[in-house]
C-alpha cells in the first residue's frame, strides 16, 4: 500500500514544472596535429641605390617572418583543448496528450487495488488465526476427556483384576479390558501430540520460536 502510494505522489510530479542542470568537461589529443611557432628575423637586405650613384646599392632592415612546426605535446594538447560547458533547462507541462492524467489515474486505482488486497489478506489472517484458536481449544477438551477415559478405564481393569483374582472373570473379559486400557492409552498420546501440534500453530501466529 505504501508503494502504491508513492506511486501516486511520482505520477502528480508530472503537472509541475521541471528544472535540469547539465554540464561537460572536454578535451582532445591527436597525433596528427603539430604545433606552429612563429619565428621573426630581421635581415640587412638591398632595400635600392643612390640616385646620385645607382651603382651604389642601399641596405635597409627587412622584417622576414617563418613558421616551423614541431611535435604538439599530450599535456600541451589535453590543457589547450580544454572546455567546459553549464546549461539549465526549464520544462513547462502545458500539453501532455493526456499522459500525466492517465498515470495518475493509474496509480490511484493501483492504491485503490493494493487497500483491497491488504484488507483481503488481512481478513484471511483473522481467519486463520480464529481457526487455529478453536483447533487448539478442541484439542485441548479432547485431550482432557481422553485423559478422564484412562483413568477411568485403569479403575475398571483394577476391579476386574479383584474379579478374575476371586474366579468370579474369565481371562478374556481381563484381556479385552486391558486391550481397552492400552486403546485409551493411544488415543490420549495422540490428543498430547495434536495439541502441542495446534500450539506450535499459534505460537508462529503470534511470531514466536518454534520449540518442541
Amino acid at each position: 500500500e505504501a508503494y502504491y502510494n508513492k506511486g501516486i505522489a511520482v505520477s502528480k510530479s508530472g503537472y509541475y514544472p521541471t528544472l535540469t542542470m547539465s554540464g561537460s568537461l572536454s578535451s582532445g589529443y591527436s597525433s596528427a596535429r603539430k604545433q606552429n611557432t612563429l619565428n621573426t628575423q630581421i635581415l640587412n637586405q638591398p632595400v635600392g641605390y643612390l640616385y646620385s650613384n645607382p651603382s651604389e646599392i642601399v641596405y635597409g632592415p627587412i622584417v622576414v617572418n617563418s613558421i616551423a612546426q614541431s611535435n604538439y605535446p599530450f599535456g600541451k594538447q589535453v590543457s589547450d583543448n580544454f572546455s567546459q560547458f553549464v546549461g539549465i533547462n526549464l520544462r513547462v507541462p502545458i500539453f501532455s496528450n493526456r499522459a500525466n492524467k492517465t498515470s495518475y489515474q493509474i496509480a490511484q486505482i493501483n492504491y485503490e487495488r493494493s487497500k483491497t488486497e491488504t484488507y483481503n489478506v488481512v481478513l484471511g489472517l483473522k481467519k486463520d488465526i480464529e481457526t487455529a484458536m478453536n483447533s487448539y481449544g478442541v484439542s485441548n477438551v479432547k485431550m482432557k476427556k481422553n485423559a478422564e477415559i484412562v483413568d477411568l478405564q485403569n479403575t475398571i481393569l483394577k476391579n476386574l483384576e479383584t474379579y478374575y483374582n476371586a474366579g468370579n472373570l474369565t481371562l478374556f473379559e481381563l484381556l479385552s479390558q486391558k486391550n481397552a486400557v492400552q486403546q485409551s492409552n493411544a488415543s490420549l498420546l495422540q490428543a498430547k501430540y495434536e495439541l502441542v501440534f495446534r500450539k506450535l500453530v499459534l505460537d508462529y501466529y503470534a511470531g514466536k520460536p518454534l520449540a518442541l
